[in-house]
């Protein structure tokens, strides 16, 4: 089961959909951290994140922002480093079991067009491909989401 899978790390689909979605602004910010991932840039990006989970008052925002151990280094290294050249497309084709991807329309982060690469490259003989209308938060913002999972977990057996 792979929920909010990507093939690959597509900056211009997630700036797109942040865009869309969110507004030029966070697109913006979202756009510089990707491009130059910094300690400069990563305090924008993560605001635009964290306002991107529809699920969230801006209450929850803030208590997040006050409450976490922001731990930079991790994500600013990804970023400018291993997101550049991560691709499961060529290994996809070695899956050999019946596979459920699950993936949100407007999800900033995970867009719809990596799971799609993603669902391309599975053996189509095993995947089964399911959309919803929901952003950042699949499960949250569409509880049939859960429904699906549960019964794909219950025909595998």
């Amino acid at each position: 089961i792979l929920s909010r899978p990507v093939a690959r790390f597509d900056a211009g689909a997630s700036v797109d959909v942040f865009a869309r979605a969110h507004g030029p602004e966070a697109a913006a910010a979202v756009m510089d951290f990707y491009a130059s991932p910094s300690e400069a840039t990563f305090a924008p990006y993560v605001m635009a994140v964290l306002r991107s989970f529809q699920t969230s008052q801006p209450t929850e925002v803030a208590e997040l922002l006050l409450s976490a151990e922001w731990f930079s280094r991790p994500t600013i290294h990804w970023f400018a480093g291993e997101a550049r050249e991560f691709d499961l497309r060529p290994d996809a084709e070695r899956v050999a079991v019946p596979t459920l991807v699950l993936a949100g329309e407007n999800d900033a982060l995970m867009p719809i067009r990596g799971a799609e690469e993603l669902v391309a490259a599975l053996p189509s003989d095993i995947v089964r491909f399911e959309r919803f209308q929901t952003g950042n938060s699949l499960y949250a913002e569409d509880p049939r989401a859960v429904d699906v999972t549960l019964d794909f977990v219950r025909a595998s057996h």
